[in-house]
Order: C-alpha cells, then structure tokens, then sequence
C-alpha cells in the first residue's frame, strides 16, 4: 500500500468518488474547483489505491495559531463503502501525524 498525495487535477479528479462517498452534496464539478482552490491555502489530498482506483482520502491542512501553536486540522477522511473494514481510515490519519511530526508539530 502505498500513499499518494493529489497534486494535480487529474490527481484530485481521481479522488473525487470516495470524497463524494463522504460529501454528496457537492457536485462533481464543483468540489474539483473548489479542492484545488483550498490547495493554494494549503489543503493538502492524501490517497490510497488498490488496483489503480483511489479507495481512500484524507484532507488535511496545517494550520498555526498564538493560542494553540503548530497543529493539524483534518477536513476530510473518507473510504469507498466497498472498501470499508480494511483499515484504510486509521493508516492515513497515522500518515498526517507522522507528517506533522516531521515537521515539528504538534500532532
């Protein structure tokens, strides 16, 4: 297993059913523009894939305050139902947390 962050459009094209999995309200369209918007404030889309389909995502995006410091803040976390119970949800959080600490955050 191997986790991928979205750089690109077509990155984050390819993460856009398991983020409508978590947020069917959004329209397909819409939620592309507006991901890669929020990238430029730092937003960040790790993915997981099996097979070459993209099964699971975190958004994810580091922010720092005066009151609470250095921290993470996590939007999103979504897997395909399909794909659900093989602990896909725990492995990308743990990926955050070891991101934050590498750069000396508190997780």
């Amino acid at each position: 297993m191997e986790i991928k962050t979205a750089n690109t459009a077509t990155d984050i094209t390819k993460c856009r059913q398991v983020m409508l999995a978590l947020r069917p309200h959004l329209s397909e369209n819409n939620s592309a523009v507006t991901r890669q918007e929020m990238m430029t404030g730092g937003y960040q889309l790790p993915f997981i894939t099996e097979d070459h389909k993209v099964i699971a995502v975190i958004g994810y995006r580091y922010l720092q305050h005066l009151y609470t410091g250095n921290h993470f803040y996590i939007d999103d976390l979504s897997t395909l139902p399909a794909c659900g119970g093989r602990g896909y949800a725990g492995k990308l959080p743990d990926y955050v947390v070891a991101k934050a600490r590498e750069k000396d955050m508190d997780a």
